[in-house]
């Protein structure tokens, strides 16, 4: 449709056929680079590529050889696509929670018409906390990382593992909730001798270590205050305005 939208209204009539046609190859290789199921080859493509690179002057970027220019949209493309992630925590939590109730949304859409569920989209057993640890660990912080690698950002880095620390700390709390209710069915409750270790559900059961904040109101008070200071945001380091300064000299890749 996009596209479509530039040919009717001649947005690209003055250029060359030739520039037209690899300008839509370069968008269409864009666009799918959000696709999930490339995230991972994408990523591994990057950090190859990052191995072969020499250190220069950030105007050199221009002399990246085409294929590896490409693979730099990419990644800058896959970035602002899971930006969400990255930013101040009442906007992050807002975004987050329209992206989870499109995924239930979809799920309820399956089962009406008696399709399997999509993994996270059933709303009986997803939560939001878990979702988004899960996907700020082992997908957002570590394509971010990698890119820090290349371009250093150090401001951005930081408040996406604060975000990721928020995200545990209240999937944790839904878990002690969750285990300490009435409606959670205990089948062989057990606490050992030395009330460190409850296990629910005999062999095979959850089994909680003992200071987790579970059973003691104070000590779940106390983990509240150590995360909200670990979160809290230095003086010199708002949360609200990023300082972006870089630490380090930009990557050039070798042409070579």
């Amino acid at each position: 449709i996009g596209w479509g939208l530039v040919r009717h209204y001649g947005l690209l009539a003055r250029l060359d056929q030739e520039l037209v046609r690899e300008l839509r190859r370069i968008v269409i290789q864009l666009v799918m680079a959000t696709d999930m199921s490339q995230h991972f080859s994408t990523l591994t493509e990057f950090k190859v590529a990052l191995q072969s690179a020499a250190r220069g002057p950030l105007g050199e970027l221009l002399e990246m050889k085409p294929e590896t220019r490409l693979l730099l949209m990419k990644m800058l493309i896959k970035m602002a696509d899971n930006s969400n992630t990255g930013r101040a925590e009442q906007p992050m939590r807002e975004w987050a929670q329209r992206v989870f109730d499109e995924f239930l949304n979809q799920g309820d859409l399956e089962i009406k018409n008696g399709m399997a569920v999509t993994q996270h989209m059933d709303r009986t057993t997803s939560r939001l906390p878990r979702l988004e640890s899960n996907f700020l660990q082992f997908v957002a912080l570590p394509m971010f990382r990698t890119f820090n690698d290349f371009y250093p950002i150090p401001a951005l880095i930081q408040l996406l593992e604060r975000n990721h620390q928020s995200w545990i700390f209240e999937d944790s709390r839904l878990t002690c909730r969750t285990l300490t209710s009435s409606s959670f069915n205990l089948a062989s409750p057990h606490r050992s001798n030395d009330s460190t270790t409850t296990t629910a559900g005999g062999a095979g059961g959850v089994e909680i270590v003992g200071g987790s904040g579970c059973d003691s109101p104070s000590s779940s008070k106390s983990s509240s205050t150590a995360l909200a200071n670990n979160l809290s945001p230095s003086p010199k380091q708002p949360s609200s305005k990023l300082s972006l300064s870089w630490s380090k000299r930009p990557v050039q890749f070798n042409n070579n």
